[in-house]
């Protein structure tokens, strides 16, 4: 079985561009569902383990870029 994760980023709204932040971005890939959970699951904890001492921090653009919500030392 197959697992599609999907994310955007940036803002839809093609009336009124965002000077700061003019794009909209959408991503995926696709991969095996036992892979997901084991090897991709552990190596992104791993990740954020090491890089913010917390697994519990949600990747969020919005939270990178801004420097807050646990991303502060960036």
């Amino acid at each position: 079985m197959k697992v599609l994760f999907l994310d955007e980023s940036g803002d839809h709204n093609l009336t009124v561009i965002d000077p700061q932040y003019p794009l909209f971005i959408l991503g995926g890939v696709i991969i095996d569902l036992d892979y997901a959970k084991t090897e991709v699951e552990e190596r992104l904890r791993q990740f954020k383990r090491i890089l913010f001492g917390n697994e519990d921090l949600i990747l969020h653009t919005a939270d990178i870029t801004r420097n807050r919500n646990g991303f502060e030392k960036l």
